[in-house]
């Protein structure tokens, strides 16, 4: 912000101000400035609290007493300065979104009070700037992971047949090449190292099981990515946080095991299947996921939490840590996919190679390309979002009737 960059001028900074946090200046007449400054210096403080990682019992007593004072007033002079600037002005999607002092309230909500993640117009406003910018451009991530997701089933149940002559690279057909570019796009690790091994990765080379790894993860993976912003995102993570306290530590103790009885399995079926089109590798994987994923079920059905009503707030069904954890995980998606130009795969690919290193002498023409492909599919993609609510709600009124 131009306006704001020059009020700030000759006056103490945010971190600055955050250091001492005996008196926030007033920087700005506008209420909304001077609200974005005073939240942003609150929760600056919240976030880089000192600690001490040595000294006396009595010392470190003292200093987790002055976190926990600190907590408290800067909590509740975030909630007056919120409530009081709620109650005059309508302008709160500028002031969570602005720029000040390279800062922005959004990327501090890690530092931010359970009550003000939990504020009804703090939530509504978030959830608009995902419906109008961020939810389309989540449905293109989400559909460039599952034909990643699609082409890797493809190739590790119907791999290319090594000929007796062989040369390197002359099995990369269409695709090979599809999988290759669209896993450089979405960051698949795996299937890039199984690539950049032996391309393309044969049944009876060692890449290939790192293709079959690749394949397990994204099983699991996909889920969690295409039903972020759902109402099933408290229950998310309530099982995460069950799994990780619960599960984790007991299959680490058993991982020794797990990977005989894995080789076992694998060994006893190289004597079972007969030559087919399907791998023996690719056999034994299908099988492996099939019990994991039964595996994984009945511990889901073991560890899901019961849950508890709030009133009608169906964030906190799960007890309130998983209310903020899910809210931020919402309140993240929305801002990572709402950011203007960016680019979902496998569009990344093309702003990587050839507009970010124009950054600096041509960013109209970084613009211009993401108003060109991105935005323009934006813009069916939420007439389609709207003409489906209208059709809803026209056989809603009619079914009434």
């Amino acid at each position: 912000m131009d306006e704001t960059t020059s009020l700030l001028n000759g006056r103490p900074g945010i971190v600055a101000t955050a250091e001492t946090l005996e008196n926030i200046p007033r920087v700005s007449s506008d209420r909304a400035v001077q609200t974005q400054f005073s939240l942003l210096v609150l929760l600056y403080a919240r976030k880089n609290v000192k600690e001490i990682a040595s000294g006396t019992p009595w010392e470190m007593m003292q200093q987790a007493k002055k976190r926990e004072k600190l907590a408290e007033r800067t909590e509740s002079d975030c909630m007056a300065l919120w409530s009081e600037f709620c109650e005059e002005d309508e302008d709160v999607e500028s002031v969570l979104f602005g720029e000040m002092d390279g800062m922005r309230i959004i990327d501090l909500l890690d530092a931010a009070p359970d009550a003000l993640l939990d504020d009804e117009l703090f939530y509504a406003t978030m959830a608009s700037v995902w419906t109008r910018h961020g939810r389309a451009v989540h449905i293109l991530d989400v559909a460039a992971r599952l034909a990643t997701y699609g082409l890797l089933l493809s190739y590790v149940m119907h791999p290319p047949d090594r000929s007796t002559i062989y040369v390197s690279g002359a099995y990369m057909g269409g695709r090979e090449w599809a999988l290759l570019l669209l896993s450089l796009s979405t960051g698949s690790i795996l299937v890039l190292l199984a690539f950049v091994l032996s391309a393309p990765p044969f049944p009876e080379d060692a890449s290939f099981g790192l293709l079959l790894v690749a394949a397990f993860v994204l099983t699991f993976q996909l889920p969690f990515s295409v039903i972020h912003y759902l109402p099933a995102l408290p229950l998310i993570i309530a099982l995460r946080r069950r799994v990780a306290e619960t599960v984790f530590p007991i299959v680490a103790l058993f991982l020794p095991a797990l990977l005989l009885t894995c080789f076992l399995l694998s060994a006893s079926l190289n004597n079972v299947f007969l030559a087919a089109a399907i791998p023996i590798e690719t056999r034994s994987f299908l099988l492996f996921l099939f019990f994991a994923i039964i595996v994984v079920v009945f511990l889901a059905l073991i560890l899901a939490p019961s849950p508890v009503h709030f009133a009608n707030d169906k964030w906190k069904r799960y007890g309130p840590a998983v209310c903020r954890e899910a809210r931020l995980s919402f309140y993240r998606i929305a801002i990572t996919y709402s950011t203007r130009c960016y680019f979902p795969p496998p569009f990344n690919l093309l702003d990587f190679l050839f507009f970010r290193p124009l950054l600096n002498f041509g960013i109209t023409v970084r613009s211009f390309f993401w108003r060109l492909t991105i935005g323009v599919i934006v813009y069916i993609i939420n007439r389609l979002f709207l003409a489906t609510d209208y059709a809803t709600r026209f056989l809603c009124r009619y079914l009434s009737l």
